[in-house]
């Protein structure tokens, strides 16, 4: 798998398609899988998980939108990173790091100099739910959203963590005889969050 972006033309026929219509080109030359691609708030840079075919864990790596652009991976840890998320003035990014087979860790980074800062863990040990990780940055800036569980036999429910404190906040209860809530987003003004409940 890799990174590939669609470059459409803005009228007319563009080398020989019709107006609307292109052909997608690939961004990234990582070996391994390429997961997760999310736009800067600019459209201008790429974040996104990338997997080494020589280890297998996998990293967050940025790269400039422009076609010959080398991708740069934000840490030199070794555990398995995923689920980069940007800051709305494009100026951090927010990950989930991997502590054991069920915790994870929320990481903010800066990226004009790297310095990062732990938001606390999640427990994310329901089965399937490494595929289901969750993690989203408010428009305003002000919260990331992600989902935890109690234990490792509860169901998962959305949390809004604090940017700036790093509090945990519970914001659903799910029923106990269901999978929990997954795939939240934030509404454009930061007062909603959509979600589907297993």
């Amino acid at each position: 798998l890799a990174v590939a972006v669609i470059r459409f033309a803005s009228s007319g026929v563009d080398k020989g398609h019709p107006a609307g219509t292109a052909e997608p080109s690939t961004m990234d030359s990582l070996p391994g899988i390429v997961s997760g691609p999310i736009w800067s708030p600019d459209g201008k840079r790429l974040a996104y998980t990338a997997s080494q075919a020589l280890d297998g864990k996998r990293h967050i790596y940025v790269q400039d939108a422009d076609r010959g652009s080398v991708a740069s991976r934000l840490t030199q840890e070794d555990p398995l990173e995923t689920r980069p998320v940007w800051s709305p003035d494009g100026k951090e990014i927010a990950f989930l790091r991997g502590i054991d087979g069920s915790h994870f860790e929320v990481v903010r980074l800066r990226l004009s100099d790297g310095v990062m800062k732990s938001l606390g863990s999640i427990l994310a040990s329901w089965p399937g739910s490494k595929g289901q990780l969750l993690l989203e940055w408010s428009p305003d800036g002000r919260y990331l959203l992600t989902a935890d569980q109690v234990d490792r036999l509860s169901p998962r429910r959305l949390v809004l963590i604090s940017a700036a404190t790093g509090e945990h906040v519970p914001l659903t209860s799910p029923p106990i005889d269901s999978s929990g809530d997954i795939d939240a987003k934030f509404s454009p003004d930061s007062r909603w969050v959509a979600f589907r409940r297993g």
